[in-house]
């Protein structure tokens, strides 16, 4: 959660070259030809994959968090079953989110 929150309070250009390391990565991996596209295909390009790449960032730290809150829950709660550990984790982790679309409007 501290890693989540310390992300979103940067701002949209400390960000952007945040996942610029990513997107760059990425296009070396699988545009191997993007400098002999167009300017206008780099560009197309390069919006698809920055959209891309954020949103898997995104996913994959919810993810992490949500496993890492079931792993937690199932040590504090070992009297629950596993449906119930999964749909706590689940709301922690949807609260969470919530919270943390709040703090990034404020950044």
């Amino acid at each position: 959660m501290a890693v989540i929150f310390f992300l979103s309070a940067q701002t949209e250009d400390e960000s952007s070259d945040t996942s610029g390391v990513l997107v760059n990565a990425f296009i070396k991996l699988f545009v191997p030809d993007f400098g002999e596209l167009s300017a206008n295909e780099q560009t197309e390009s390069l919006d698809r994959i920055t959209h891309t790449v954020r949103k898997l960032a995104h996913f994959t730290e919810y993810a992490v968090l949500g496993f890492l809150l079931v792993l937690h829950i199932n040590e504090l709660r070992n009297k629950l079953n596993l449906n119930a550990k999964l749909w706590y984790g689940i709301i922690i982790g949807i609260a969470y989110a919530v919270s943390d679309e709040c703090h990034q409007y404020f950044v």
